[in-house]
């Protein structure tokens, strides 16, 4: 008598990897013995951290925006320095951990270090890079409902229209950021670095003093009001410093960074990453100078 064998199908959830979920955002990989104007090429397009590589694509660091900012600023815009190696000016060692760890260990430990981004690496060997952009991108939208009201607001230098690229850089090295806002009684705009160095590069140092801070920044309609307008607008405007407006009447700027921590703290690493799992990623591209 033949007998039938029921099978039980079991679901077996797979824990997501750094490797799924990794993104550029701007993050373009260069190699270490590259010109800084390769560096500087980057940021003018957009870019606010590069990875820096060896030849056998092996990590060396990262070079950021606010670090060139400072090079210009004490070197010039002579050749030399230019065509110097970046290896010169790499940033400290990035935080970094095995592209094969779940989501949830690089989430954790983004938050206890403090950091906005995280390599992933095979041994030595640079794979990716994961931001907190990236995550935010997919938490937009789960519509989270957290608030406003927690967050510490900067203390930031603000600009008048009508003043100069020149002065808008002295804010930026004064304040640490690479934004900084534009205002007329209120919020008009953010003027961001890689607009600055764009102008640099294409024109030198002496013309940011006549060309005005508002002529490129980002115009601004209005401050978030809540967490997922000041995600959006972030997110949209490709900014790091936000505009906010809380619920007592307090109008500051929080950063893109604050936003993320927030989100893990309120959320927990375990959750964010469930919340993300099913969205893909993006890639890590090359600079081509």
């Amino acid at each position: 008598m033949k007998q039938s064998l029921l099978i039980r199908r079991t679901e077996i959830k797979i824990a997501m990897r750094i490797s799924d979920l990794t993104c550029d955002d701007n993050h373009i990989k260069v190699k270490f013995d590259d010109p800084l104007i390769t560096v500087m090429s980057a940021l003018a397009r957009g870019a606010n951290a590069l990875l820096v590589t060896d030849n056998d694509d092996k990590l060396r660091g990262v070079i950021t925006i606010s670090r060139v900012l400072n090079l210009l600023s004490a070197f010039g815009l002579g050749s030399r320095f230019i065509d110097s190696s970046i290896s010169l000016f790499i940033d400290d060692r990035p935080l970094f951990m095995h592209y094969g760890y779940p989501i949830e260990a690089a989430l954790q430990l983004m938050i206890e270090e403090g950091k906005s981004y995280l390599v992933a690496v095979d041994g030595l060997k640079a794979m990716s890079m994961l931001t907190h952009k990236c995550i935010l991108k997919r938490l937009l939208k789960a519509e989270l409902n957290i608030n406003l009201d927690k967050l510490s607001l900067k203390n930031v230098i603000t600009l008048l229209a009508h003043n100069s690229l020149a002065e808008a850089y002295k804010a930026m090295l004064e304040m640490g950021y690479y934004e900084v806002p534009i205002v007329e009684d209120e919020i008009i705009g953010i003027l961001k670095a890689n607009d600055i160095i764009s102008e640099v590069i294409n024109r030198g140092f002496r013309e940011l003093r006549t060309m005005k801070a508002y002529d490129k920044c980002e115009i601004i309609e209005r401050p978030a009001e809540n967490f997922n307008e000041a995600l959006e607008l972030a997110l949209k405007e490709n900014l790091n410093l936000i505009p906010i407006l809380k619920s007592n009447g307090e109008q500051g700027f929080v950063r893109l960074e604050d936003l993320f921590f927030q989100a893990i703290r309120e959320l927990g690493a375990f959750k964010v990453a469930e919340m993300i799992k099913t969205i893909p990623g993006d890639i890590l591209v090359e600079s081509k100078g």
